[in-house]
């Protein structure tokens, strides 16, 4: 009987880092145009959202019978607040932990709480500006490195046994809220198409040929 030495392998995990590729190639434009025109879509439907959000809270501030100068004031706090939340906190490049950011946030919180003494209970839902729609757990998701081992033995000139064990470490992978996974990519609470669900997995298998 003769045996092939083992191998082991490294396999690092990051969603957060695409393959890499010729950034000349027509592929690559291909993609960027389609990433750009994606964000463009985001953003206006975005923008959509937010917009019909501020026209309806201003419908409730007029149906509680204010005045010209209330109305005025409810304008200039509800573009305030669209405003910092689509040019400032919508910006994927926004730094949320930079002195700037706790400002706007302080800017926001006034905008969306002081004018409660006015216009009270139609102005009820501008808090929810404040109102994180991703748990700080969802926020980001970290990479995993996993360490396989294989063994592969020839009996014979026809038969051929292997066996391994896969994530020998017993990497979990990161859990996501139920509310942020994906319908489509996600399961069991975390995206098993990118990292390894199954934990440490030891595999035996034979081979024949004829």
């Amino acid at each position: 009987m003769t045996s092939s030495g083992g191998n082991h392998s490294g396999r690092v995990t990051n969603p957060g880092r695409g393959l890499a590729t010729d950034e000349h190639g027509p592929e690559v434009l291909e993609e960027t145009a389609d990433a750009r025109g994606a964000l463009t879509l985001a953003r206006a439907i975005v923008a959509v959202v937010f917009c019909g959000f501020g026209v309806v809270a201003l419908l409730f501030v007029l149906a509680s019978g204010a005045n010209a100068a209330e109305v005025a004031l409810a304008c200039v706090c509800l573009s305030g607040l669209l405003a910092l939340q689509y040019f400032y906190f919508g910006r994927p490049s926004a730094n949320l932990r930079s002195p700037g950011a706790y400002v706007a946030l302080a800017v926001q919180a006034g905008l969306a709480y002081l004018p409660l003494a006015v216009f009270d209970a139609s102005w009820v839902s501008q808090p929810s500006f404040l109102a994180g729609t991703v748990f700080p757990v969802d926020a980001r998701l970290g990479s995993r490195s996993y360490f396989d081992l294989n063994a592969t033995f020839h009996a014979m000139d026809k038969l051929t046994f292997s066996l391994g064990v896969n994530n020998v470490f017993d990497k979990d992978p990161p859990l996501v809220g139920a509310s942020m996974i994906s319908a489509t990519s996600g399961n069991g609470n975390t995206y098993p198409g990118v990292y390894d669900a199954l934990g440490r997995y030891i595999y035996f298998s034979a081979t024949i040929r004829y």
